[in-house]
């Protein structure tokens, strides 16, 4: 099929059929970068390629959308908070347990694939290059296809949530309705949380001490300590992967108006605040672990946090510019850190067998 391009105006009948993807079933139409985003009257070039064009397996795919490397951030406050409290022998049931962990686990993916969507949609997507899974962008999957699998995943969260909630409704359906509205907030509303400022202090509540606190009052009718302590811990460093990404993409955020909390530090005291987080995170970990039970376990735990807090604090020390080299991939590491340490927390805090 030869090269072409077709360009459409945003208030055009065809515009959604070609932002969607469902105006051919055998051609995809790729977004051409555009720096005026923000208006709704803009034109926008779509670049026409086969549907099947450099399209890799259905596997890859599945995985690059889902980006399951950062289902972490979402499951990782509950696992640990249910391993803990078995630990400490509080009574549990293990169907709400089990049903609300699958639940948070297809409304993690549902947030990501609608994010996705809503992003593309929006024209997000068309500065910020390396936000998102790509999939769209790439032609590996239509729009309209990723909107449907987010809201699928959405159905399936609300269901396995259900058990729980009939059995605890107040509970269940007051903090996990604010979550809820947090992250709709901060990810698909037009001026969300992200946009005033607010978007990274609240994502460090919502995916730390509220999550473990809605978790532990929904399978065991309250909430362990040390556990809201551990979520503490992993809800800020879950803001730190938001806080490293507006850091890393300051020059396309502020191209894109979107005033989050770095962008409205600027960049100087934007890294100073990060890398001032970075050297205090592990320190908190040590003396909030001090006060709550198995505290001498999660201080040592917490001993990894200090070598890979104080590099990644030191690569942003470093950074002269949003534009600098150094800081490519910092939030990826982040998320990686993020993860490592929750496999590490999961070894060592993994219920012993009787």
């Amino acid at each position: 099929m030869s090269l072409r391009f077709v360009t459409v105006r945003r208030n055009d009948p065809d515009f959604d059929g070609y932002i969607t993807g469902d105006f051919s079933s055998t051609e995809r139409a790729i977004p051409i970068s555009s720096l005026n985003i923000k208006s709704q009257s803009n034109f926008m070039t779509f670049k026409i390629v086969a549907a099947d064009e450099k399209k890799p397996t259905r596997a890859r795919i599945v995985w690059e959308g889902l980006r399951p490397r950062l289902l972490t951030i979402t499951v990782t406050p509950a696992a640990l908070s249910l391993m803990i409290m078995s630990r400490q022998s509080m009574p549990i049931h293990w169907v709400l347990a089990i049903t609300s962990l699958l639940g948070l686990v297809f409304l993690h993916l549902s947030v990501f694939l609608l994010n996705d969507f809503f992003d593309y949609y929006r024209g997000r997507d068309q500065v910020h290059r390396s936000r998102g899974s790509r999939i769209i962008q790439k032609g590996w999957a239509t729009a309209s296809a990723v909107r449907f699998w987010g809201f699928f995943n959405l159905a399936l969260g609300v269901i396995f949530g259900f058990p729980a909630f009939f059995e605890k409704p107040l509970i269940v359906g007051g903090i996990g309705g604010l979550a809820v509205l947090v992250i709709l907030g901060y990810s698909n509303l037009k001026q969300g949380l992200r946009d005033i400022g607010l978007g990274e202090i609240l994502v460090s509540v919502c995916l730390g001490p509220l999550l473990v606190m809605g978790y532990g009052l929904a399978v065991s009718n309250s909430v362990s300590a040390p556990a809201l302590a551990m979520g503490i811990i992993f809800g800020w460093m879950s803001s730190l992967i938001f806080q490293l990404k507006n850091l890393e993409e300051m020059i396309t955020t502020y191209q894109n108006r979107t005033r989050t909390m770095i962008q409205r530090l600027g960049f100087d005291r934007g890294k100073k605040f990060i890398a001032l987080q970075l050297y205090a995170l592990p320190i908190v970990a040590i003396v909030i672990f001090q006060f709550v039970e198995l505290g001498i376990l999660l201080s040592i735990c917490s001993i990894g946090l200090f070598f890979t807090c104080y590099w990644l604090a030191r690569r942003v020390c470093h950074a002269d510019s949003p534009m600098s080299s150094i800081l490519s991939g910092i939030a990826d590491e982040m998320a990686v850190l993020h993860l490592k340490n929750a496999i590490f927390f999961s070894i060592l805090l993994f219920p012993p067998i009787a």
